[in-house]
């Protein structure tokens, strides 16, 4: 039997299932044609309030039985909090020098944590002051940039 290739979009909500969209698709098809009667089928069948219901209880009980760690996770994801980010984040203390006695190891330690903040920003060039579009009496206080695509 031939394989089917089902497509799975980011976007789609949880509940959204292949079979729900099926359904859709049939009642855009009835109402395109004037079909009443088909129009009506499967506007009822297709209750999206409905499947919403299921997919929310059948996920809630289910987790009825796991951990609570695990549970508040899932429950934050459903109601649209993401959990936090599991991005390894560097740990700025393993990063800082360890000794921290007097003033001037204070002011180091600012001038470290300055430069770290400022150095994503060293990646870029300023912009020189002839790709800057203001108007002549400068009255207004935005300016429009000329951007040039880059290589």
């Amino acid at each position: 039997m031939p394989e089917r290739t089902q497509t799975i979009y980011s976007n789609d909500v949880l509940w959204m299932t292949q079979e729900l969209k099926s359904q859709i698709r049939k009642h855009q098809t009835a109402l395109a044609e004037g079909n009443h009667v088909l129009f009506k089928y499967y506007h009822n069948l297709v209750n999206r309030n409905r499947c919403r219901e299921v997919y929310y209880n059948t996920k809630v009980a289910r987790l009825k039985d796991s951990k609570p760690k695990h549970w508040w996770n899932k429950v934050k994801r459903i109601s649209g909090h993401s959990p936090v980010s599991n991005r390894n984040n560097t740990n700025i203390e393993s990063s800082l020098p360890t000794q921290i006695t007097d003033q001037r190891s204070c002011d180091e330690l600012a001038d470290f944590i300055n430069e770290s903040f400022l150095e994503p920003q060293q990646m870029f060039e300023p912009l020189d002051e002839s790709s800057k579009l203001c108007d002549e009496n400068f009255t207004s206080l935005t300016c429009k940039l000329q951007v040039t695509e880059l290589e």
